[in-house]
C-alpha cells in the first residue's frame, strides 16, 4: 500500500525530518504558538503512526516534466479517447482552488484551520495554496493508485468544496473523492490506533524496528481491502493483541481514530447543470475511479 498525505498531514510529516521537531519544549508558559504547536504535533503523530503501522511507501511527487501525458479515459475496446498533459491537470488544481475560494466555498471554521501553520513553517498561510495542495495530491493519489491520507479538518475542505461545486454548477477538471458520507462514528469503517507520540523521524525509525510494532503492522495489512473488511473489528483486534505483547503500546493513548473507505469520485458528469466552466473542463471524458481514503482524527487536537 502506498500512502500519499495531503493538507496538514503532508506538511507535518515533511517537517518531522528536523530532529526533535515535535517534542514538547521544556517550557510553554505564555507562548503565542502553543496551540499551533499542539495541533501540528498531533498531525505529525497521526502521519508517523500511519507510516509505522502500514509499512507503506510514502509518495511525495514533484511537478511533472513537460510533455508527459496521462490517459483520462479509455473505451471498452481499449482505444484511447482522451489524453491530457499531466502538467495541465496539475495547473487545474490551482485553477479550481481559486474558483472555490472566490465562490466562498469554505466556512469560517474551515478557513481558520487551513490558515494554521506550525511555528517555524516557512510557508505562509494561504487558503488558495492550501486547497491547491490537497487537490494536487488528490490527482497524484489517483494517478499512482495510492491511498490518500487526510486529517479530518482537510476531509472537511473537500466536503465543502464539493458542496460548493454542486450548488453553483462548477465544472471539475478531474474526479474529486466524495467524502460527504464518510463519518468517524461508523464502527464498520472506523476504529482507534495507539499513539506512541513520536517527536521526529528518529522516533519513527525506531518504531519500525520494534517487533511488537511489526506484529501490530501485520494485523493491519488488510486495511487497503476496503469494503471487504470491517475496519472497527480489525483495528480493535490488532490493538488488543499489540497491547498484550508490549507494555509500551499498552501504556500509549489510543487517541487516533482511523477511518478507512473506498469512495467514489464526483466529476462534471455528476452535476445537474454546469454554469461555471471557464477552462472547458466539461468537454473532457472523465475517468471514474474509486479511491482508497484514510482519515485520521484526534480528540486531543484542533483538527
Amino acid at each position: 500500500m502506498n500512502l500519499m498525505f495531503a493538507g496538514h498531514l503532508d506538511r507535518a510529516y515533511l517537517l518531522g525530518g528536523k530532529p526533535d521537531r515535535f517534542r514538547p519544549p521544556l517550557t510553554r508558559a505564555g507562548s503565542p504558538h502553543a496551540d499551533a504547536f499542539d495541533a501540528y504535533r498531533s498531525f505529525f503523530h497521526r502521519s508517523a503512526m500511519a507510516v509505522a503501522l502500514s509499512s507503506a511507501l510514502v509518495r511525495h511527487l514533484d511537478r511533472s516534466p513537460p510533455g508527459e501525458t496521462i490517459v483520462s479515459h479509455r473505451g471498452e475496446d481499449g482505444r484511447l479517447y482522451d489524453s491530457i498533459l499531466r502538467a495541465e491537470l496539475e495547473d487545474d488544481a490551482l485553477r479550481l482552488a481559486k474558483i472555490s475560494v472566490a465562490a466562498e466555498a469554505f466556512s469560517d471554521a474551515t478557513a481558520e484551520m487551513m490558515r494554521l501553520r506550525a511555528p517555524g513553517d516557512p510557508h505562509r498561510a494561504n487558503l488558495i495554496h492550501h486547497v491547491e495542495g490537497i487537490l494536487f495530491n488528490v490527482l497524484h493519489a489517483w494517478q499512482a493508485r495510492a491511498t490518500l491520507v487526510l486529517a479530518d479538518c482537510d476531509r472537511q475542505v473537500l466536503v465543502e468544496l464539493l458542496n460548493c461545486v454542486i450548488a453553483n454548477g462548477i465544472a471539475l477538471p478531474y474526479g474529486i473523492p466524495d467524502l460527504r458520507k464518510m463519518q468517524s462514528s461508523d464502527s464498520r469503517t472506523s476504529g482507534v490506533i495507539a499513539n506512541l507520540e513520536p517527536g521526529d523521524y528518529n522516533d519513527l525509525n525506531a518504531m519500525l524496528e520494534d517487533s511488537a510494532i511489526r506484529t501490530y503492522q501485520h494485523r493491519l495489512s488488510r486495511l487497503s481491502e476496503g469494503r471487504t473488511v470491517n475496519v472497527g473489528i480489525l483495528l480493535r483486534a490488532a490493538l488488543e493483541e499489540a497491547r498484550r505483547s508490549s507494555s509500551r503500546i499498552r501504556e500509549a493513548p489510543a487517541d487516533i481514530t482511523l477511518t478507512s473507505a473506498r469512495v467514489r469520485t464526483l466529476d462534471t458528469v455528476d452535476l445537474d447543470a454546469v454554469k461555471i466552466d471557464p477552462f472547458k473542463w466539461a468537454n473532457r471524458k472523465p475517468s471514474k475511479p474509486k479511491m482508497h481514503i484514510i482519515v485520521l482524527s484526534s480528540s486531543r487536537s484542533l483538527g
